[in-house]
C-alpha cells in the first residue's frame, strides 16, 4: 500500500484534489484500513515505528544530534 502511495504522490500534480483523495480512499479501503479509526492507528503505528528506528539509530552511534 505505501508503495501506491508514494506512486500517486509521484503523480500528484497530475491529478485533481479530488481524484488524488479517491486513489487514496480506494488504496486505504484495499488495504483494510475502512475507517477514519483504522487509519489514525496505523498513523499512530506508523509514527512509533519511526520514533523506535531513529532511537535504535542514536544508540548506535549512526546519527550524530
Amino acid at each position: 500500500m505505501f508503495q501506491h502511495l508514494i506512486g500517486i504522490s509521484d503523480r500528484r500534480e497530475q491529478l485533481s484534489n479530488e481524484g488524488f483523495a479517491t486513489m487514496s480512499h480506494q488504496l486505504f479501503t484495499k488495504s483494510g484500513y475502512d475507517s477514519t479509526d483504522k487509519i489514525m492507528e496505523l498513523i499512530q503505528d506508523v509514527k512509533q515505528e519511526i520514533s523506535t528506528e531513529r532511537e535504535q539509530r542514536l544508540n548506535d552511534g549512526e546519527i550524530k544530534v
